[in-house]
């Protein structure tokens, strides 16, 4: 029987119903006109598992562009205060840094609570920077959202700039932010 599901052709699906779905899930299959609202933006998020976020910026940074691609111009502003006052994404690295819609925080924290054991590398780090992990921490309990410029400290000595040779404060907020033990509250300058 042609088209029956038997055998070989069981699960079949044609490729134009993969790529409708693909689009439709990417939000690219609708015109761009619906305004951009705050429910919008976390069924959206939703839809892709999360947002990628990127600092370099050639047109704009990434989640800017990915945004305005699915709902045309917008008000940044108005989306930042969405992100960083109602709290319905967070970011974290899902797969690169993401934001990654709130309702989905049960299944990362996972990743957050597995991140100590598969990466033991931060081993020899933590057993030499004990005290910056713990002069963070408490800065942080004491005075709220920080951010790295916020700490003193330089890079190591003989280290140039560059994407890992960070001072070891920002090490520590890293560390504290891939174990879900802090997360990101604002941004400036991004």
């Amino acid at each position: 029987m042609k088209g029956a599901a038997t055998g070989r052709g069981r699960g079949r699906v044609p490729l134009r119903a993969v790529a409708a779905l693909f689009l439709a899930r990417q939000h690219l299959a609708r015109p761009r006109s619906r305004a951009l609202t705050a429910a919008r933006i976390v069924r959206f998020a939703e839809d892709v598992g999360g947002i990628q976020m990127d600092s370099i910026n050639v047109l704009d940074r990434a989640h800017y562009l990915t945004v305005w691609s699915r709902f045309g111009p917008y008000d940044r502003a108005r989306f930042d205060r969405w992100l960083y006052r109602r709290r319905q994404l967070f970011e974290y690295w899902a797969h690169a840094a993401c934001l990654v819609p709130t309702s989905m925080l049960p299944w990362w924290r996972r990743a957050m609570l597995d991140y100590r054991v598969r990466h033991t590398g931060w081993s020899s780090w933590l057993q030499h920077n004990a005290k910056v992990l713990a002069r963070v921490q408490a800065a942080i309990a004491a005075n709220g959202p920080m951010a790295n410029a916020d700490f003193d400290g330089r890079r190591p000595a003989g280290r140039r700039a560059g994407w890992w040779n960070w001072k070891p404060v920002q090490h520590a907020l890293h560390y504290l932010w891939m174990t879900g033990a802090l997360t990101v509250h604002s941004r400036r300058h991004f």
